[in-house]
């Protein structure tokens, strides 16, 4: 499981899971632009591919917690009282390192944790 408190600026924060390398991982993220989504992305060769997402308004300036749970061929995600999840998330079931993305100079993110159910 992790977990990270963020709010918004203009953002796309989110937690890493799975990560192989750079162009192999999977991503539940805080998107704003161009839609108001929760959304899960499987990175593959370079390439992020939606695999699940779920409507929700963001409002700058509000703290909100993201969380994204990982067991075996499930991923999901919640955050802001809307959850999303992906049932074959077979990728990368071995790799163990997990962590945060930031695509915005404008977001802030703290209270970042992972811990093993």
């Amino acid at each position: 499981t992790g977990t990270a408190r963020f709010s918004l600026g203009t953002p796309s924060p989110g937690l890493v899971a799975r990560w192989v390398d750079d162009n192999t991982y999977w991503i539940a993220a805080v998107l704003d632009k161009p839609a108001d989504t929760l959304a899960i992305y499987e990175r593959t060769t370079g390439t992020n591919t939606l695999r699940a997402s779920a409507a929700k308004v963001w409002a700058a300036d509000t703290d909100y917690v993201l969380s994204a749970i990982v067991a075996v061929n499930t991923i999901s995600a919640s955050g802001g009282a809307v959850s999303a999840e992906y049932t074959s998330a077979t990728q990368g079931r071995t790799a163990s390192q997990h962590g945060i993305t930031n695509n915005s100079t404008s977001a802030t993110m703290d209270t970042f944790s992972v811990t093993k159910p």
